[in-house]
C-alpha cells in the first residue's frame, strides 16, 4: 500500500478528552508518525469501573499512535520534551492554556528549540479575549456559541439540552487538521512554521454561522428587538421553550424583503409546527446526569459542564447541593434508585439556579474550576465580549458592510480572513476566463450563445 499524504511528518501530541486525540488520529490516517505523550499510568484509556484495558472510544480516538510515557510535572520529563522537539514537524496540544505555561510546553517555549515547528494549540476559548483561561467543553461550547438554542431542544425538565457530546470536538479536530495541513504547506514554500490557534467556540459559532451575522440583508434591523424581547420573557418568568419559540417564530425567512418578515412576538407555533426554524424538541436528559446540563436562571438559562466526578463535587460544594451518592467508588450506575436520586438532584439544581441570576451561577462556578456559559440565542452571540474576538467586518458595495465570524482558526504567519464578500451572480465570468487565455471576442460570442453569463 502506498504511504500516506503525510508520510515522513512526525506529530507530537499532548492532548485529552475528544477534540485533541482525534486531530492526532486523522493526521495519522493521513500518514504522520504521531507520538502520544501520556503521563504514568495513562489518563483517559478506559472509563471509571472499567478494566484496565482500552476502551472503544480510547482505541477508535488513538488508533495508529505510538506512546511515550513522560512525567510533566517533573523537571526532567519536560527537560526530555524540550531534548526531544527538534526531531518533531508539529505539535498538537489541548490543555488548558495556563497548565501549557506551567509545564513549559508552550510554543514561546518549544519554538526556540525548533524554529520551524508548526504548534496547533486547541483551548475553548482561544488565545486572546477576556476569557481565555476558564475552562469550555463541548456542551457548554453549544451553549455559549447560539447552536444549543438553535438546535431547539429542551429536556423533561424544561432545560435547555445540546446534542450528542461530540460534536464541537469533531469539529474542532477537523479545523486543526485543515489548520497542520495549510501550515506544512506554508512551511514547504517559505520555511517557516508557526502557530495555530483552534478554539471550540469558534467551531461551534461556524455551525450557525449565518445566523451570527449582523448588518446583511437587513438582519440587523430584525435581530437586536428579538432579542431584547427574549429577554424581557426571561423577566417576566417565561420558561426557555417558549422564549425560544417566540424567538424562532420572528426569525428573518429567506428570501423576503425584512418589512413583511418580523412576526409579533407573542406568536408562537404549536409545539408539533413542522417548519424546521419554529420547532422545539421535548427530550429525556437524565443519563446525562444534572451536573451535565441546562437550567434557567432568573434572567435567563445556563449550561452546566460537570463532567467528571471531580468537577461534580465542586460543583456541589459552590451551589450546596448534597450528594447522592452516585460517584461514591463502587456505586452502580444501573441501580434501581438511580434515576429516582439522580430526578432529587436534578430538581435541587433546578430549584437553586433558578433562584440566581446567570453572572452570579457562572461566577461561583467558574470561580470553583467547573465549565459552565450562558446559553446565548444565535442573535446575542456576536456582542459577547469573548465571542466578539471572533468576528470580523466584511465590506460588501451590494449589501454594504457586515459582520461575519471570521476564519476557522488563526495562524501566527498566514492570513486566514474572508477574502471578499459573497459574489453577485456571474460578476466575475470575465474576469476568470480573462485569467485562463480568453479573448474578448470568445468571452462576447459565448455569452451570445448562451454558454456562459
Amino acid at each position: 500500500m502506498a504511504p500516506g499524504p503525510l508520510h515522513g511528518v512526525r506529530v507530537l501530541e499532548f492532548s485529552q478528552i475528544i477534540a485533541g486525540p482525534l486531530a492526532g488520529t486523522l493526521l495519522g490516517d493521513l500518514g504522520a508518525d504521531v507520538v502520544k505523550v501520556e503521563p504514568p499510568g495513562g489518563a483517559g484509556r478506559a472509563p471509571a469501573g472499567a478494566p484496565p484495558a482500552m476502551s472503544k472510544m480510547f482505541q477508535f480516538l488513538n488508533r495508529g499512535k505510538r506512546s511515550l510515557v513522560v512525567n510533566l510535572g517533573d523537571p526532567q520529563g519536560r527537560e526530555l520534551i524540550h531534548r526531544i522537539a527538534p526531531t518533531f514537524d508539529v505539535v498538537i496540544i489541548n490543555f488548558r492554556p495556563e497548565v501549557i505555561r506551567r509545564l513549559q510546553i508552550d510554543y514561546e517555549t518549544l519554538v526556540r528549540f525548533r524554529p520551524d515547528l508548526i504548534y496547533a494549540q486547541i483551548s475553548g476559548f482561544g488565545s486572546h479575549g477576556p476569557r481565555v483561561d476558564e475552562p469550555l467543553i463541548d456542551m457548554v461550547a453549544q451553549a455559549y456559541s447560539g447552536y444549543m438554542a438553535e438546535i431547539g431542544v429542551i429536556d423533561e425538565f424544561g432545560g435547555p439540552m445540546g446534542t450528542h457530546g461530540g460534536t464541537i470536538d469533531a469539529a474542532t479536530a477537523l479545523s486543526t487538521v485543515v489548520g497542520v495541513t495549510s501550515a506544512l504547506y506554508h512551511r514547504d514554500r517559505s520555511g517557516e512554521g508557526q502557530f495555530i490557534d483552534v478554539a471550540l467556540l469558534r467551531s461551534a459559532m461556524v455551525l450557525i454561522g449565518a445566523l451570527l451575522s449582523q448588518g446583511a440583508d437587513g438582519d440587523s434591523a430584525v435581530a437586536d428587538p428579538r432579542v431584547e424581547e427574549a429577554h424581557e420573557g426571561y423577566a417576566r418568568g417565561d420558561d426557555y421553550a417558549s422564549v425560544l419559540r417566540a424567538y424562532k417564530a420572528t426569525r428573518p425567512a429567506p428570501g423576503r424583503p425584512s418589512d413583511e418578515r418580523k412576526a409579533p412576538s407573542s406568536v408562537q407555533p404549536p409545539a408539533d409546527d413542522p417548519t424546521p426554524d419554529n420547532r422545539v424538541v421535548v427530550a429525556h436528559s437524565s443519563i446525562r446526569g444534572p451536573f451535565l446540563a441546562g437550567y434557567m436562571a432568573k434572567d435567563g438559562p445556563i449550561f452546566i459542564g460537570a463532567y467528571t466526578p471531580v468537577m461534580r463535587a465542586l460543583a456541589r460544594e459552590a451551589l450546596g447541593i448534597p450528594d447522592d451518592g452516585s460517584d461514591e467508588p463502587g456505586a452502580d450506575p444501573f441501580a434501581p434508585d438511580v434515576r429516582a436520586r439522580v430526578a432529587r438532584t436534578r430538581q435541587l439544581l433546578v430549584e437553586k439556579v433558578r433562584n440566581r441570576t446567570v453572572a452570579e451561577i457562572v461566577r461561583e462556578l467558574l470561580d470553583a474550576g467547573v465549565p459552565v456559559g450562558p446559553v446565548y440565542l444565535p442573535g446575542e452571540v456576536a456582542d459577547d465580549p469573548q465571542a466578539a474576538e471572533l468576528m470580523v467586518e466584511v465590506e460588501d458595495d451590494l449589501n454594504g458592510p457586515q459582520r461575519q465570524l471570521g476564519g476557522i482558526f488563526e495562524m501566527s504567519k498566514s492570513a486566514v480572513r474572508p477574502a471578499g464578500p459573497a459574489p453577485p451572480l456571474g460578476g466575475h465570468t470575465d474576469e476568470v476566463l480573462r485569467e485562463a487565455g480568453l479573448s474578448g471576442d470568445e468571452i462576447a460570442a459565448l455569452r451570445e450563445a448562451g454558454a456562459v453569463n
